[in-house]
């Protein structure tokens, strides 16, 4: 039987009393504590697309350690055009970019770094995007129309735009005809009184904010049909022959 023993000696007869095994009762054995094992953190980001000028924020906040250990964060630019990283050891960094004439790619690398040592890194893409070239509305032609002096017509424009801006409208008339909604697609017009067939041409502008188009509607007016003669009314009492 191993262990560490504990003997007892009778002092008057010298005989052994007991024998104990300190192993087997615990004794006085030094616990031994349990192996903790570290593990690294996990750096955490994503690409992005931009458009310059703008400032554009590195975000490495999602980053976490398996052992909830506290980290540091370090950005560094691994390739692309130079840029100055602000904040470099925070968990956000920022830098700004000019605008592109064509696509700029840069890659970011995000070190994340436990209390005892062990780091894991990640890297990221920006892309600074040039601008696409803008393209012009489309305006459909608009059909010329007939009107008699006082008749109402509406009017309308209809347009897109390729790049899906918005859009606005600036119609233009003459100033003897009447008009309402001269700001949108629609316009509602009032043919004026004329004495004689008249011709008017009206224009309408649409634009993006960029670049604008213009369409032109010839307005034909007519005067007002003359009213049917009243039929002389018959003599209700004639003249007897004499």
């Amino acid at each position: 039987l191993g262990g560490l023993f504990a003997w007892s000696i009778d002092s008057d007869t010298g005989d052994i009393l007991n024998a104990m095994n300190e192993s087997l009762l615990g004794g006085d054995s030094t616990p031994v504590d349990p192996v903790v094992t570290n593990h690294a953190p996990i750096a955490s980001s994503a690409d992005q697309n931009v458009s310059g000028p703008a400032t554009v924020t590195l975000d490495g906040s999602a980053s976490s350690d398996p052992d909830a250990d506290a980290i540091t964060y370090k950005w560094t630019q691994v390739s692309g055009p130079s840029v100055t990283i602000n904040n470099s050891t925070k968990a956000k960094a920022t830098f700004n970019v000019a605008a592109a004439t064509t696509d700029q790619t840069m890659t970011f690398r995000l070190t994340v770094t436990d209390a005892k040592g062990l780091s894991n890194a990640i890297d990221v893409q920006v892309v600074n995007k040039a601008p696409k070239a803008n393209q012009a509305p489309v305006l459909n032609p608009m059909e010329a129309i007939t009107l008699e002096s006082g008749e109402t017509y509406a009017l309308h424009a209809q347009a897109a735009d390729p790049d899906g801006d918005a859009l606005t409208y600036a119609w233009s008339v003459p100033a003897d005809m009447h008009a309402t909604g001269t700001d949108s697609a629609n316009v509602n017009i009032t043919a004026p009184e004329v004495s004689s067939t008249s011709t008017y041409t009206l224009s309408v502008v649409v634009s993006d904010g960029k670049t604008s188009v213009q369409s032109n509607v010839q307005v034909t007016v007519n005067p007002k049909a003359a009213p049917a003669p009243v039929p002389a009314d018959e003599d209700t009492n004639p003249v007897d022959d004499v």
